[in-house]
């Protein structure tokens, strides 16, 4: 479980340096729902490490830090606090626009990203 916790704790660092503790919680929320989701990988190992989706664990912020910790706890701890079809972030100052953005349709904005779910087709 302490693995587990650190894990989702570095990630939500690498991802929301500059985020309030709501912020943080919408990513590991955002974590959580793909473990459920049954299209992506059902485990947090398989989520955080699976090619292509975070670019935050390949850079010297993805460590545990005190306020990711605290909020990877309460997620894990109580689950997701964001609709389970919310699969999807983006950093609004960070990502360019790509077409995969025309995919996605955001459902909260934040100060820093937009939390999204799939355009229904």
């Amino acid at each position: 479980m302490i693995g587990i916790l650190l894990l989702l704790a570095a990630l939500i660092n690498s991802e929301c340096q500059e985020c309030t503790e709501t912020e943080k919680m919408y990513v590991g929320s955002v974590v959580i729902n793909r473990m459920q989701s049954g299209l992506f990988p059902s485990s947090m190992e398989g989520v955080v490490f699976q090619p292509g989706q975070f670019d935050g664990i390949c850079s010297n912020l993805f460590y545990p830090s005190p306020l990711s910790i605290g909020a990877a706890a309460k997620i894990i701890m109580h689950g997701s606090i964001v609709d389970k079809n919310i699969l999807y972030f983006y950093s609004r100052k960070k990502s360019k626009e790509t077409k995969w953005h025309n995919k996605l349709v955001p459902v909260i904005k934040s100060d820093h990203h937009n939390f999204c779910k799939i355009k229904k087709q």
